[in-house]
């Protein structure tokens, strides 16, 4: 996927969370994922899905973040936020 383009995640509904692992993988979580050595897993609560693979992440311990419910059905992602 090229860098400079602005990307499109459709979300389902349920999502709360969204984190990428260390191999650019971007998930979709339904609570709050928990942190392993090279990314990040459900809590044994809620559901999860793969989104998409972008280029491996070296800060992707700081890609966690909560789903705005203006971003439940689509979410624009720019290059700086990737990087996150």
């Amino acid at each position: 996927m090229n860098h400079h383009t602005p990307s499109i995640i459709d979300l389902p509904d349920w999502a709360e969370w969204i984190a990428q692992d260390a191999d650019g993988t971007w998930w979709a979580y339904e609570a709050e994922p928990n942190r392993h050595d090279i990314g990040w897993y459900e809590n044994e609560i809620g559901r999860i899905q793969r989104l998409r693979r972008d280029a491996p992440n070296p800060a992707w311990q700081d890609s966690p973040r909560r789903v705005c419910a203006s971003d439940r059905s689509d979410m624009v992602m720019d290059d700086k936020e990737r990087t996150v």
